[in-house]
C-alpha cells in the first residue's frame, strides 16, 4: 500500500537448460519507509503483481528514495 514510481532498468537474459530472464528496476517512494536489502517488494502495475527482490540499501534523500530491485522469471 506505498505509493511509489517504478523505472526500467537493465534487461538481460542467458539460455542454458531454461531460458533465465533478469530484469534490474529502480523503485521511487517516500523517504520514510524502511526499506531493506532482501525484502521482498510486490508491485501492481497495469492490473499485474510483479515480485522483486531488494538489492542493497536504498539511496535515500531529501524528497524520496530510489530503490534497487532485481526480478528474476523462468521464460
Amino acid at each position: 500500500g506505498i505509493p511509489c514510481a517504478l523505472s526500467r532498468g537493465s534487461n538481460s537474459s542467458t539460455q542454458q537448460t531454461a531460458q533465465t530472464v533478469d530484469h534490474s528496476e529502480v523503485l521511487f517512494a517516500a523517504p520514510e519507509y524502511d526499506i531493506r536489502p532482501g525484502d521482498t517488494a510486490k508491485v501492481t502495475r497495469f492490473g499485474k503483481l510483479r515480485e522483486f527482490e531488494v538489492l542493497g540499501n536504498p539511496d535515500v534523500y531529501a524528497t524520496h528514495q530510489e530503490i534497487h530491485l532485481k526480478e528474476r522469471d523462468l521464460a
